[in-house]
């Protein structure tokens, strides 16, 4: 769906952790150009080149301890638009980022600007998935 919005002659970089996601990425996208993959740690991928990026989107901060994530922001370049989820799941073993409501999942990443921010229930009405877009 980004590659719909964004400009051809941008270069998207895809990371995932999981092979399998890499490939629904591919499989979904294919015939699309510009698009890189890689099955590897989003975390150390980003360190590799923090200051390359004009668009960051994590999609799963649950996932990733708040200091990571805190670094991140504080590498990227100073322009750089981010784009942040994550959710009150906390059943989930894997999940050892879980916020208790929007205000606070925003709040732990000290943004300097916030263009948009929300709340979106799941399906299952089991937990929410927060977003903020800021920089």
């Amino acid at each position: 769906m980004l590659r719909q919005h964004v400009p051809k002659h941008i270069v998207i970089d895809n990371v995932d952790c999981d092979i399998r996601c890499s490939r629904i990425a591919r499989r979904l996208n294919a015939g699309t150009n510009n698009i890189n993959y890689a099955t590897d740690n989003a975390e150390e991928w980003f360190f590799d080149k923090p200051r390359k990026y004009q668009l960051i989107i994590n999609t799963s901060c649950e996932h990733m301890e708040q200091d990571d994530l805190n670094l991140m922001i504080g590498l990227k370049k100073k322009e750089a638009i981010i784009c942040l989820q994550g959710n009150n799941y906390h059943e989930i073993q894997s999940h050892i980022n879980t916020h208790n409501s929007l205000d606070e999942f925003v709040e732990s990443f000290k943004l300097n600007k916030i263009y948009y921010k929300d709340v979106l229930p799941s399906p299952c009405g089991k937990y929410d998935r927060y977003m903020v877009i800021g920089e």
